[in-house]
């Protein structure tokens, strides 16, 4: 993954972790204004569904949902 697109990671996490949703952790990689290849974009969207999902999943199950880290289930 390039540069821009680690730099993301962070950023995305916090958002999501801030309450974001899916839609706008996915408007913020449409909007983004580095490159990213077709291959980053995806992944960085599939890292925005893992963290959106695991957040879903702690809510329902009142803590980390059984599982790790988010960053243990995606690999870079």
């Amino acid at each position: 993954m390039s540069e821009q697109g680690a730099a993301l990671r962070p950023q995305l996490r916090m958002q999501a972790e801030a309450g974001a949703t899916l839609n706008e952790l996915t408007r913020e990689l449409v909007e983004y204004k580095g490159p990213l290849s077709a291959n980053e974009y995806e992944q960085l969207w599939l890292y925005c569904w893992a963290l959106t999902g695991h957040e879903a999943m702690r809510s329902v199950w009142g803590g980390s949902g059984g599982s790790g880290a988010v960053e243990d289930d995606i690999t870079s």
